[in-house]
């Protein structure tokens, strides 16, 4: 279960914002777009801290209800499967709650990730729904990813 714990401006419990329950918890599968710095922490400790073009979406994912970020994003105390990164690829540490990172788009399909402590091990699913390695990050690693569409089912 994921909360926001902090909205740059305004009293998130009386925010009226319907992607939020009257207690703070995100609603599943509805996109959080909020406009401005905002904070969502989840039982297990993670933590994302999102900038004003930030994006925030919980998907069913094969290893339960995982959130979907977009835009500019911190990632902290990155659990083991942790979710996906909506232009790019899936997210996780590669050791137990260890990991942060910093996630932003750089252009059109252009991501970068940079990895600020732990290991973080950056994945994609085939045709076959087999997983595959991209890349893995070391702690004070960056990566630029790109997106090719042109590749996609071939």
């Amino acid at each position: 279960m994921w909360r926001v714990t902090y909205l740059e401006k305004g009293n998130i419990f009386k925010s009226g914002l319907k992607w939020l329950t009257s207690d703070g918890i995100a609603k599943s599968r509805l996109k959080v777009k909020p406009g401005v710095r905002s904070e969502l922490r989840n039982d297990a400790g993670e933590i994302i801290r999102m900038a004003a073009n930030g994006e925030f979406k919980l998907f069913d994912s094969p290893y339960g209800e995982k959130p979907e970020l977009y835009g500019e994003v911190a990632v902290m105390n990155l659990e083991k499967r942790n979710g996906k990164y909506r232009t790019s690829c899936y997210i996780k540490a590669n050791q137990n709650r260890c990991s942060d990172m910093l996630i932003k788009p750089l252009g059109k399909n252009v991501d970068e990730f940079q990895v600020f402590r732990g290991e973080v091990q950056i994945t994609e699913y085939d045709e076959s729904n087999r997983e595959y390695t991209i890349c893995v990050l070391e702690e004070g690693q960056k990566a630029d990813l790109k997106y090719n569409p042109s590749k996609i089912g071939r």
